[in-house]
């Protein structure tokens, strides 16, 4: 029969993973649309409303397709680094959020390159952050909620007294 930190930790990594593959596409899509909006000058005209309604209908569909690998990695990193480590700071989002905007970036700037129009990293830098900067807000309130607050190896009696001395007298 295993621990029960092993199977809070085990909880934790599947929530905090499942909440950047759901959420995550999503976020990255409604962002990048508004942002294209923005980028191609359709904000402020009649046109806008169409034009974001349409493409984030699409676009969080396609957004799954897209983004699903770069959402399941972070995912995956954020997971593990709160379950053994401890909470994510915002710093660290950001960076991971820039991080897989440039990857994603990466494709969808070489092909548009290669169509003759103009680059679309920024676009993609910030969909990335906003990609990862609300599944991990989900995530964090997940974790202050109820889930893991110390790493499991914080879980033994020996290692609680050596990390919260104040807390075992």
């Amino acid at each position: 029969m295993s621990a029960p930190g092993f199977e809070a930790g085990l909880w934790n990594l599947v929530v905090v993973l499942s909440i950047f593959v759901i959420v995550g596409p999503p976020a990255a899509a409604l962002a990048f649309m508004g942002l294209l909006a923005g980028w191609l000058g359709h904000l402020g005209s009649e046109e806008a409303a169409p034009f974001v309604a349409l493409a984030t209908v699409f676009g969080a569909v396609i957004a799954y397709v897209a983004a699903i690998g770069p959402a399941a990695l972070v995912g995956c990193a954020f997971a593990l680094w709160q379950t053994f480590v401890g909470r994510v700071r915002w710093p660290a989002a950001a960076v991971a959020g820039l991080a897989s905007g440039s990857l994603v970036g990466a494709f969808g700037d070489a092909f548009e390159r290669s169509q003759g129009a103009k680059s679309l990293l920024p676009l993609f830098l910030l969909t990335g952050l906003a990609g990862v900067l609300v599944p991990w807000a989900l995530a964090r309130s997940f974790v202050a909620a109820g889930g893991r607050r110390e790493p499991v190896s914080a879980r033994s009696p020996e290692a609680r007294a050596a990390l919260h001395p104040k807390e075992t007298r």
